[in-house]
């Protein structure tokens, strides 16, 4: 499940997500978004809260997942 897909079905919004993360500056909600999108690699800190938060139903496979999907993934 993408991490998005797992946020919509449980109702929350990306500044919700970001707060429970304890995510914080003046742009949380974005920075989160930016993640969720595969847009820019997600910490593995945040990725282990994710996957805590959502009681394992987005795993770090998800997030590996959502960056090949997206383009975005780099050459190892």
């Amino acid at each position: 499940m993408t991490p998005k897909e797992w946020r919509v079905e449980n109702g929350f919004s990306l500044a919700a997500v970001a707060a429970r993360l304890g995510l914080g500056g003046k742009n949380a909600r974005a920075t989160y978004r930016r993640w969720e999108a595969g847009m820019s690699r997600c910490p593995l800190e945040i990725v282990v809260a994710v996957e805590d938060l959502s009681e394992g139903r987005v795993t770090a496979s998800d997030w590996a997942r959502l960056r090949q999907s997206t383009g975005t993934a780099e050459a190892a």
